[in-house]
């Protein structure tokens, strides 16, 4: 089961905010409730890959929300990563 992602939420809220979007705004555009991407902002509630895929096509974030909710498994000896960026992922996400 996915783990909740403040990184994640915290980068969905800014782009959201960027972009000029209320929250409901955003639930238009995907097919989440404002209560559901406001508990993934809030880092309450994980996210899914779906749901990554989606915000980054709405908020034209060029894959940036869709790298920050792919988690790569731990290899032996490894921290799990997220891909493109070679940092370890928090133990939290691992």
């Amino acid at each position: 089961m996915p783990h909740p992602s403040t990184s994640f939420g915290e980068e969905l809220r800014k782009r959201r905010l960027e972009a000029g979007l209320s929250l409901t705004d955003l639930s238009g555009l995907v097919p989440y409730s404002k209560a559901q991407l406001n508990k993934v902002e809030r880092g309450i509630k994980a996210h899914s890959r779906d749901l990554a895929r989606l915000c980054d096509a709405a908020l034209g974030a060029d894959g940036a929300l869709i790298a920050l909710g792919t988690v790569v498994p731990a290899q032996r000896g490894h921290p799990p990563r997220v891909p493109g960026l070679g940092q370890p992922v928090p133990a939290q996400l691992g």
